[in-house]
């Protein structure tokens, strides 16, 4: 989905946002922000709004001299999150279908933004969750299809939101009989999303069978693989690709035979969805785009 007008006040308000996250005094923050609109300028603009976005936080880590301004926030949703999923998984279990239960969880879960915390109940909204809808509802697919596929790869989106992520795959591994998961996720800090070294804080590296790799959050690099076929090999490499959270929806829709799980948080992507902002949405499509 390429960036449309109306996105870029939200990606400057995301930068704002990340400056006074940052722990820095007022002058450093303003001369970062000028920095990274600068940087926000100097790239093509005929892009998914999340790449275009790569440039500029690089540009803020480097002018704020913070590496992962979002550190201690992306450890408290994880902590929340670990919390509110011990507290729903006797709900879950008493589903007729649990693993659609834990689908719903990990959908709801991109709601778990950094400061969210702050802005409604996560257990709350996560219990309502359950008894929610799907706007868009590819479950007998996804399902279909994970019951003949021997590999899966996810794609990892938010902190905290990547805690109910797990349960879906340790979910979708014991349940499927998969052998192989390939778990992406971002190659150095970007927002809030998951690194590395938050994978393992939650312990997605010890699950048997799981692979972690790393996906390049640098805007070079990312145009480098993207026009190489880097990520249509990843995804012909495996039987079933779902890709969590709105960024990973932004960036990889032109993919087909890939599973979205997302909540549609801004009109433009509700619109090119067709549904409503704040919508559930799990979306399959059958076969990779030539």
């Amino acid at each position: 989905m390429l960036l449309r007008p109306e996105c870029i006040p939200c990606l400057v308000s995301q930068a704002l946002r990340t400056v006074n996250v940052a722990g820095v005094e007022a002058g450093r923050r303003l001369e970062a922000l000028r920095r990274a609109l600068l940087s926000m300028a100097g790239v093509q603009w005929a892009s998914e709004p999340p790449v275009v976005y790569f440039r500029v936080f690089k540009e803020l880590r480097r002018a704020l001299g913070v590496d992962d301004p979002y550190r201690r926030e992306k450890e408290r949703c994880d902590a929340e999150a670990s919390r509110v999923l011990d507290r729903l998984r006797p709900a879950v279990e008493s589903l007729q279908d649990p693993f659609y239960g834990v689908v719903k969880l990990s959908i709801a879960g991109n709601m778990i933004d950094f400061g969210a915390l702050e802005s409604f109940n996560v257990e709350k909204a996560l219990s309502e969750a359950l008894r929610r809808r799907l706007a868009i509802d590819h479950y007998g697919l996804l399902r279909r299809a994970l019951e003949r596929a021997r590999s899966l790869m996810l794609i990892l989106d938010n902190a905290g939101e990547s805690v109910l992520d797990k349960a879906l795959l340790e979910e979708a591994l014991s349940r499927f009989g998969i052998e192989r998961a390939v778990v992406v996720v971002r190659e150095e800090p970007f927002i809030n999303d998951v690194t590395l070294e938050d994978a393992r804080r939650i312990g997605i590296d010890s699950i048997p069978g799981v692979e972690i790799w790393e996906m390049p959050v640098d805007y070079d690099r990312f145009t480098e693989y993207s026009s190489r076929g880097v990520f249509r090999r990843w995804f012909e490499g495996v039987d079933v690709v779902i890709a969590k959270g709105q960024g990973n929806y932004e960036i990889f829709s032109r993919y087909r035979g890939v599973f979205f799980a997302l909540v549609s948080k801004c009109r433009p992507v509700a619109d090119s969805l067709g549904t409503a902002a704040g919508d559930m949405i799990l979306l399959g499509r059958e076969a990779t785009a030539r």
